[in-house]
């Protein structure tokens, strides 16, 4: 292997090109030709001539020059006289594109004048025309390497066109909405889907980024070349919609829920399912009123900051409303649902469910085994059914029929504001919470002081947790004697309250426990048409 590239090596010094040098010298113009070597190839004739005519030389023995061709010795031989008057420097020719934003440069050599730095070069360029985007890398690399072919040599910059104007949306986009949670314990939450997006008034819903007006281009030659500026865009707006005073941003004209529909944003007052409140819609809470056209199926809630109103049945679910509640068919509660609401609730029946209203309640057919409070009045019309469980109002009772002959237990309770009663039984609820943690603190400091007495002085800890302890029994104190107040003031205020009333329309049933404020009356034999009402000190029927 080694043997054969020393032969290739001595192959190529062996075998050589001719070549012809031209030198322009103060007494004359020299050529000298050298003859190849081996099997190298001779110079061409045309070419010496060639380089002759572009080196615009004048007065050249031509016949010298074929003699000093042929003969090949590679020695310099004068074939003219030089002439000062012509000798030229060094130059660029330059060519600009159409466009003007490429030039391309072919070096000229000198003829008995002064090459060209990278200076003068510049400056040729710029006398020719081109002034902006020059290469200085490629320039150079023209001048030293003679290079006489076209040469990219300058580009221009394209102009940068302005961005169009666009919208920071501040609130969750419809394609963002719709995912499910995965849980702590790596379940996955169908419920919580958050597909309702609520705002309040004033709420900031879009900012507009403006257009830009781009960058300016420019060409070899130095024009300018102006951007096209980017679009602008009007706001997006929609419905309950304000846009602010310096005219870049829309915000909520109402409480309600922001939505994205055609392209316009726009704040409902009303958030409507189409159908049930399901997997599909998961859990619902808006800041307005909410009207489900379907069911609320088992499990799933809905808080409004307005009304609810619900077309279809409501399982074993939680309805919470600010307003009103409205259930065109009826309630099964399994003894798990609720129906809470700040204003009246109308329903069609309550079956094993539970209602709170600090309104009335109308109940179109029928209260069954369920738990009722109203601030208010309970009226349930049509079958006018009230069987099992307890119903509270604040003021009357109305219905048809209460109890059933099979005496089921059922608490009818007037003349006390549930919510009085609500709040009693937390407080009452609380009271204990502190009695137990406060009696728990009492035998802590008292071991700890037994201790003290032992050994006369308690270790830094333990006096530490002694002063911790009675820290925590000076508040626990504190909260029991404010709690034992408010306690005694709702006993008050639920003993004066004795003015509500139970009209029965049709018969009342053994089984049923009748409460007007804190005075009772059980019902021992079927009693038709009548009136309960608190006389004297007691509860009395009154025939209708």
């Amino acid at each position: 292997m080694e043997g054969s590239i020393e032969r290739e090596q001595n192959y190529k010094a062996n075998n050589l090109d001719g070549y012809f040098e031209l030198k322009i010298k103060s007494d004359g113009i020299f050529l000298k030709v050298v003859a190849p070597k081996g099997n190298g190839k001779p110079v061409n004739l045309d070419a010496i001539k060639q380089m002759i005519e572009r080196k615009e030389l004048v007065d050249v023995d031509f016949e010298l020059v074929e003699k000093t061709y042929h003969d090949a010795k590679g020695e310099f031989v004068k074939i003219a006289e030089r002439k000062p008057e012509l000798d030229r420097d060094a130059d660029l020719e330059v060519e600009i594109s159409s466009d003007e934003m490429s030039a391309f440069c072919r070096y000229i050599p000198p003829l008995g004048g002064k090459l060209l730095t990278l200076e003068e070069a510049v400056k040729v360029l710029n006398k020719k025309g081109v002034t902006f985007g020059i290469k200085k890398d490629k320039l150079k690399k023209l001048l030293e390497d003679n290079v006489r072919q076209g040469l990219e040599i300058a580009t221009g910059q394209p102009p940068e066109d302005g961005k169009p104007a666009k919208f920071r949306y501040h609130f969750r986009l419809p394609e963002e909405k719709k995912h499910v949670k995965e849980l702590e314990d790596g379940s996955v939450d169908f419920y919580n889907l958050d597909l309702v997006v609520n705002v309040k008034k004033g709420d900031l819903l879009v900012t507009k980024i403006p257009p830009t007006q781009g960058k300016s281009g420019w060409t070899v030659t130095g024009k300018e070349i102006k951007p096209k500026p980017g679009k602008d865009l009007r706001l997006p707006k929609g419905k309950n919609v304000e846009i602010s005073e310096d005219g870049m941003s829309l915000l909520a004209g109402i409480d309600g829920q922001v939505v994205l529909e055609r392209d316009k944003v726009s704040v409902l007052p009303i958030y409507t399912v189409e159908g049930d409140v399901d997997l599909e819609t998961g859990n619902i809470e808006f800041i307005g009123n909410v009207i489900v056209k379907g069911n609320v199926q088992e499990g799933f809630s809905i808080k409004a900051g307005g009304d609810i109103e619900v077309m279809g049945n409501v399982e074993a679910a939680n309805l919470e409303a600010k307003g009103k509640v409205i259930v065109h068919k009826g309630f099964k509660g399994k003894q798990k649902g609720l129906i809470k609401a700040e204003r009246d609730v109308e329903i069609g029946f309550i079956e094993n469910g539970q209602v709170i209203t600090h309104g009335s309640l109308i109940v179109k057919g029928a209260i069954m085994h369920s738990t009722v409070m109203a601030s208010k009045d309970v009226i349930v019309e049509g079958r006018g059914l009230i069987v099992g469980g307890t119903v509270q109002a604040g003021n009357d009772i109305v219905a048809r029929v209460i109890g059933s002959h099979l005496a089921t237990p059922t608490h009818i309770i007037v003349g006390v504001d549930p919510g009085i009663r609500q709040q009693l039984e937390e407080v009452e609820a609380e009271i204990a919470s502190v009695k137990e943690n406060l009696d728990k603190v009492t035998r802590e400091i008292s071991l700890l002081r037994k201790v003290h007495h032992r050994l006369s002085k308690l270790p830094p800890e333990k006096s530490v947790m002694l002063r911790q302890f009675n820290e925590t029994r000076e508040h626990l104190e504190g909260r029991m004697k404010q709690l034992t107040q408010q306690h005694e003031m709702l006993i008050t205020q639920s003993k004066e309250q004795k003015n509500g009333r139970i009209k029965v329309l049709e018969r009342v049933y053994p089984g049923v426990v009748i409460n007007i404020g804190q005075v009772g009356y059980r019902v021992k034999d079927s009693i038709t048409r009548t009136v309960f009402v608190y006389e004297e000190g007691e509860v009395r029927p009154i025939p209708l």
